[in-house]
């Protein structure tokens, strides 16, 4: 089993929810990583990576609802790794992240929460000696 992993992606294009025969909700995007690297004192693009992130069931509603083409998105899943034949006979390879978790990220332009849920927060009784 391949390990899980974290990572920063770029989506470059928007997800769209699908279902399986069974009723399933799912969505696959695309992300994009691209390392930076200062060449005579400028940044520029180094080594880009795409892969593919997978989605299900009530993750990937909620990504349909919440990540458009563009977003930035740190994905928390299972690398998962596929390998085929192609028209030529040569075995091929492509990977992808079974998703568990997705956050937006502000790192290049603001995030604005839409729904805010209340949670109970249990606190010990008080007193008026301090505990320590």
């Amino acid at each position: 089993m391949l390990p899980q992993i974290s990572g920063e992606f770029g989506i470059v294009f928007d997800p769209e929810l699908k279902f399986s025969e069974k009723g399933t909700s799912w969505l696959k995007m695309r992300g994009k990583a691209v390392s930076r690297k200062q060449v005579n004192g400028e940044w520029v693009d180094g080594d880009i990576c795409f892969i593919d992130i997978l989605c299900f069931q009530k993750l990937a509603e909620n990504v349909t609802e919440s990540i458009t083409k563009g977003s930035t998105i740190t994905v928390t899943g299972n690398l998962q790794m596929r390998e085929w034949e192609d028209n030529e006979g040569r075995k091929q390879k492509a990977y992808s992240i079974s998703a568990s978790s997705i956050g937006v990220t502000p790192r290049f332009s603001p995030v604005k929460a839409t729904e805010l849920r209340t949670v109970e927060v249990l606190t010990a009784p008080q007193s008026e000696n301090p505990p320590f």
